[in-house]
């Protein structure tokens, strides 16, 4: 088998998973997290992901969350956006503290750094 195929099979599956904790009703948080681990996103201990999470699953290496932190339903976190200036498409990273409470439905895009013990309100943009 390819390189090629190798990584299109690895990237099928990334996505299936993404989709999997971002739809799944049933999916408790512990299996959504380590779900997460797998796919490449960085999250550290006794973390809760909410429902309707999304993450970016381009450049999931980029995420970096914090032990005790909570991220709340419809949170979208994207590591790549594109430069309206030069029209170019940029990869950053986005970090997230420890002991942290994300809000519903906030949007981090570009490169963000949440300090530790830091609540984000509802419907914020991070950019």
């Amino acid at each position: 088998m390819t390189a090629t195929k190798q990584y299109n099979i690895f990237r099928f599956l990334r996505r299936f998973i993404f989709a999997y904790c971002y739809k799944s009703f049933f999916c408790p948080s512990s299996v959504r997290v380590k779900l997460l681990r797998l796919c490449g996103v960085h999250i550290g201990k006794n973390c809760f992901i909410g429902q309707f999470v999304l993450f970016d699953d381009l450049y999931p290496q980029n995420i970096f969350i914090g032990d005790n932190t909570t991220v709340t339903a419809g949170t979208k976190i994207l590591t790549h956006f594109k430069n309206s200036q030069t029209g170019n498409y940029e990869v950053e990273e986005v970090h997230i503290g420890s002991n942290c409470f994300i809000g519903m439905n906030t949007l981090f895009t570009k490169p963000v750094s949440i300090g530790n013990s830091t609540i984000v309100g509802g419907g914020e943009c991070g950019n």
